[in-house]
């Protein structure tokens, strides 16, 4: 980053002290991930756009962090699900910030994970309150994922969704993981941002979502109210505190790891 031009194979490979071989191996596999990207005619390498949608939803993202965190927190406790703060960059969005489950068996997403804007609640809630995929239609033929949605009285499609102020996802994107998200409007009532409660599929199912979808609207709403956000909010019938759910059995402790849901060792 502090060369004063992108960089050819020798070059990159004479800085670190590592073969040609080696480097371009290495960048190779960053490319692939669009860490990296190669000027054809030049051949000479400068950081990809993923390097550049992360830093822009990093600096965007770093004041609403603070204002959602105590949010995700009580709807943590409430849902008894993980809740993770998504934001939007580009055609892909990205995960923030997460609060993690209290029960063994939980959701797990790192921060820093970057998703396609084509699958899942968190992309029907970008694209329903935002700006489309780029070359995608508004009207696609149902899915398996909106069949099933729709069998259990969830909100499903774009116009559903904003009707309702909120998405599902019934192991659309990841087998044996649901989730639920609603939009984060900001000071201009542009969304960019998602505040999603995800579990395992068998103990967080439709009826499960149901309970949650108010808690959720009503803590996206008051982290939208922060950020300066004075509209109404869909699907939410008035301004009031949050609901109480039944609390769900849990464990103690908040543990990261894994890519998926998780059993953390006894404490």
């Amino acid at each position: 980053a502090a060369a004063p031009a992108a960089p050819a194979l020798r070059e990159l490979a004479h800085a670190v002290g590592c073969s040609t071989s080696t480097v371009l191996r290495l960048l190779t596999a960053l490319e692939k991930k669009g860490l990296v990207e190669r000027e054809p005619l030049t051949r000479r390498y400068s950081l990809g756009p993923r390097v550049h949608a992360l830093a822009s939803a990093r600096s965007r993202g770093a004041d609403l962090y603070a204002r959602a965190l105590p949010h995700m927190r009580a709807l943590r406790d409430q849902s008894g699900e993980s809740v993770v703060l998504q934001v939007r960059a580009g055609d892909q969005h990205i995960c923030l910030a997460q609060v993690e489950s209290r029960h063994e068996i939980r959701r797990h997403v790192a921060v820093g994970q970057v998703f396609p804007l084509t699958r899942g609640a968190t992309a029907q809630v970008l694209r329903a309150f935002g700006e489309p995929a780029r070359g995608e239609p508004e009207d696609t033929p149902p899915s398996l994922a909106d069949r099933r949605a729709r069998a259990a009285g969830l909100p499903r499609g774009l116009a559903a969704v904003r009707a309702a102020g909120y998405a599902v996802s019934l192991e659309e994107r990841e087998p044996g993981v649901s989730a639920i998200a609603a939009p984060i409007f900001d000071a201009h009532g542009a969304v960019w941002a998602a505040l999603v409660v995800s579990g395992p599929a068998q103990r967080f199912g439709p009826t499960r979502m149901r309970a949650v979808a108010t808690p959720l609207r009503t803590a996206a709403l008051a982290i939208s109210r922060e950020q300066g956000y004075r509209g109404a909010y869909p699907g939410l019938a008035e301004e009031a505190g949050q609901p109480r759910l039944a609390s769900a059995p849990t464990a103690p402790g908040e543990v990261r790891r894994g890519s998926r849901a998780t059993r953390s060792a006894p404490q």
